[in-house]
């Protein structure tokens, strides 16, 4: 339940050998490279690997590749045997050779497209016995075909002052459009396809393929059209054995590619010395010696094994390791961002406290377990890790259902619960919110104190807004208003909560010159005393605010506890009719309470996790150990 430690591995060798060192180091998948740059004390002479990537066109071309004959590519294939230059060639051969069979099925559908389209505009003139070629061959006159909107038509003889220039004949129509063909004289065409053009007439020009009367030419494009979507089905069959008969061929080059890439990748990481090169990296504590072990593999170099280094500039990379029923909420965590090396991994915290909110603000035992099939379904269906995450809630969710007694919004199914939403339960309700929310605080401002011991950093632990300082001071005042408003009896004289109070507030606000001193330096204040101590008095003004407003912050898991039961009541008033209760509307609210309030509830309780939790001791500007 913490961050892994770590180990550095530092591999050194001459020149020749970082080919053969990098391969194997790539293929190692307990090794994460890092650049040897940010971990070698010493660099002078050195120069980095500056290549361009080799194998980025190739991979690009693959994937474009795969996604036109829609193969998947799981990086599981087995790769070929030989060297990249043999690889290469055949990736174009079959691109060259899959574009051909994209042309023809490209072709043969923008045929059908055009087919299709030719026997929509003649099966709006198909009455007419004429040729075509004749209609839009005339000398001296000119015949337009199209169509308009059925109004302008019936109004085309009301308006028209060119209507004994010009036939109109109606070849069909409906309520909203009318089809039909105009003949004008030649002289008289720019008026009247002005006017027509004002009635929204919209010309529809027949390809040159319709040949004859129109009904000949709709028989002739009908037979095209059925030959093209033959050849088209043959095309697709043509490119889908393609496809198949290519799988296994393209994942096995793509593995053989995602190989030379990584160790592309760990090559870029190097440091080149006058003498050989220095290549770095991290592996886990207990695997180290394993992971050094098999890089000594390639003769002629030296590998060693050490802590990393707590003043290098470049802190290690991150790995996780939580128990199997933390782990989904890592990816909330990664959200935030990862915790660095040398801080506290906050995914047990997360956890816990996640559930706690979502149970307290949604205790149901029907509504929970059906949030549970619903994670059940989204994890082993979708793989989404959200379903794991709400498997989880929901086990929360029915353990507070039987604490509030509620069964699918029904208070009276259980013989015993809180009601929370009775009496002085309200009250009750809401107080243990807020305690919920100090023990939280308390809890974040530990984690701070153990983050700052972590990190060697005294000022941080002992004096910080989130501090030993800090936790003393809230919990003066806690004690202090209880104990003034007679809730418990705190056996505490006032004037030592209020001389602890004042002392941890002057603490808090000289915490910069404070930890100058711890550390030695000469200059206690990075700017005049005037300067910092007005800056310092606005800072510690904002500490105390936030310490109110989170503690208040927390009332909402009460709030939407008593949210919950009287979205339940509405659901049930709903459904009252006069022989009893409709069971199709108490289903249906109960679909939607879990679905609507369920989703608010899961944004509420991520907000308290991101602002009240983390803002106090986490920092999540870590990078994750990575070895792809």
């Amino acid at each position: 339940m913490s961050v892994v430690k770590l180990n550095l591995i530092k591999i050194k060798g001459p020149r020749n050998l970082l080919d053969a060192v990098v391969k194997k180091a790539a293929e190692n998948a307990d090794f994460a490279a890092e650049n040897a740059a940010d971990v070698v004390r010493t660099t002078a002479g050195c120069v980095t690997v500056n290549e361009t990537d080799p194998y980025a066109s190739a991979l690009a071309s693959l994937t474009a590749l795969a996604e036109s004959v829609q193969v998947p590519l799981d990086g599981k294939g087995v790769a070929p045997t030989g060297e990249y230059e043999d690889l290469a060639p055949k990736i174009q051969e079959e691109r060259e050779r899959c574009s051909v069979l994209e042309k023809k099925c490209s072709d043969l559908e923008g045929r059908i497209k055009d087919d299709e389209k030719i026997l929509e505009q003649l099966n709006h003139m198909i009455g007419a016995n004429i040729p075509l070629d004749a209609m839009f061959s005339l000398e001296y006159f000119r015949f337009r075909f199209g169509r308009m909107p059925y109004e302008n038509y019936m109004a085309l003889d009301k308006y028209s002052a060119e209507k004994d220039n010009y036939f109109f004949f109606v070849s069909s129509s409906d309520k909203q459009e009318v089809f039909g063909m105009y003949i004008v004289p030649t002289s008289h065409a720019p008026m009247v396809d002005a006017l027509f053009k004002t009635m929204h007439f919209e010309r529809i020009e027949i390809s040159n393929r319709a040949q004859g009367t129109p009904a000949e030419a709709f028989e002739k494009i009908s037979e095209d059209l059925s030959n093209s979507k033959k050849e088209y089905e043959e095309a697709l069959a043509e490119k889908k054995k393609y496809s198949d008969d290519i799988r296994d061929e393209l994942n096995g080059w793509y593995t053989a590619l995602c190989a030379y890439e990584r160790s592309f990748k760990v090559k870029r990481t190097a440091l080149l010395t006058p003498d050989g090169f220095i290549l770095c990296g991290y592996a886990e504590k207990k695997k180290s010696e394993k992971v050094a072990k098999d890089l000594c593999a390639v003769p002629g170099v030296t590998v060693s094994v050490e802590e990393p280094d707590p003043e290098q500039p470049v802190l290690p990379p991150t790995k996780l390791k939580n128990p199997w029923f933390f782990r989904p909420f890592e990816e909330y965590v990664r959200m935030y961002g990862m915790p660095s090396y040398n801080e506290l991994d906050p995914t047990p915290l997360v956890a816990l406290s996640y559930m706690l909110f979502f149970g307290i603000m949604f205790g149901d035992v029907g509504q929970g377990a059906v949030i549970i099939l619903a994670g059940m379904v989204l994890w082993f269906a979708k793989k989404m890790f959200i379903g794991r995450i709400l498997t989880r809630v929901g086990i929360m969710s029915v353990a507070f259902g039987f604490v509030y007694g509620s069964v699918f919004g029904y208070e009276d199914i259980l013989p015993f619960g809180f009601k929370v939403n009775e009496g002085p339960n309200i009250n009750i309700t809401l107080f243990a919110a807020v305690f919920v929310g100090v023990v939280m605080i308390s809890v974040s401002i530990f984690m701070n104190i153990l983050n700052g011991i972590r990190q060697k950093d005294l000022a941080k632990a002992l004096f910080s807004n989130n501090s030993v300082a800090s936790l003393v001071f809230y919990w003066a005042v806690l004690l202090l208003v209880l104990g003034v408003l007679n809730f418990v009896s705190v056996g505490i004289p006032v004037m030592i909560l209020v001389a602890v109070i004042i002392v941890c507030l002057a603490l808090i606000m000289m915490r910069v010159p404070l930890g100058a001193l711890i550390k030695r330096r000469k200059k206690l204040v990075p700017t005049t005393w005037i300067d910092y101590l007005l800056e310092s008095f606005f800072d510690l003004f904002e500490t105390i605010l936030s310490f109110v407003t989170n503690t208040i912050s927390y009332i909402r898991l009460g709030a939407f506890a008593l949210n919950h039961v009287g979205m339940m009541s509405v659901i049930f008033l709903l459904s009252e009719t006069t022989s009893g209760q409709n069971p199709v509307i108490v289903v249906i609210g109960n679909l939607f309470v879990i679905g609507f309030e369920g989703m608010i509830v899961c944004i509420q309780a991520l907000r308290l996790e991101f602002y009240e939790i983390f803002g106090r001791f986490y920092d999540g500007r870590g990078r994750e150990f990575i070895t792809d």
